[in-house]
């Protein structure tokens, strides 16, 4: 995974300082556990939280990779949305639990026909 990134233009930080802690990571880092899963930072580190500004630096804003999930790799709750929410829902619907709107969208429509099945 780490050479797609890189292919991708993405710069691999194994420094010390990014391996032990949040405190250096800035919004929209990957985070990669080698053939496991990967993990896109949110937050501003402590280390770097006076000092980073977007609009100067915008050599230091990542991009944000958005990863698909595919039904069976994470648990559905509401609110989540995404391919394997919306593949659960045609699912359901075939099954006959009536879904208005196919979305990938999880709420209380969804909700109600995962506990009827």
């Amino acid at each position: 995974m780490r050479q797609e990134f890189v292919k991708a233009g993405f710069r691999a930080l194994t420094e010390s300082k990014y391996l032990i802690s949040g405190n250096y990571l800035l919004p929209g880092d990957i985070l990669l556990y080698e053939s496991h899963h990967g993990a896109a930072n949110i937050t501003l580190g402590i280390a770097v939280r006076n000092s980073w500004d977007p609009s100067k630096d915008a050599d230091q804003v990542q991009t944000v990779v958005e990863f698909k999930h595919t039904l069976g790799d994470r648990t559905i709750k509401s609110g989540m949305s995404g391919d394997d929410v919306k593949d659960l829902q045609e699912k359901l619907n075939k099954l006959g639990y009536k879904i208005s709107k196919i979305d990938g969208k999880c709420g209380d429509v969804t909700v109600g026909a995962i506990k009827a099945f």
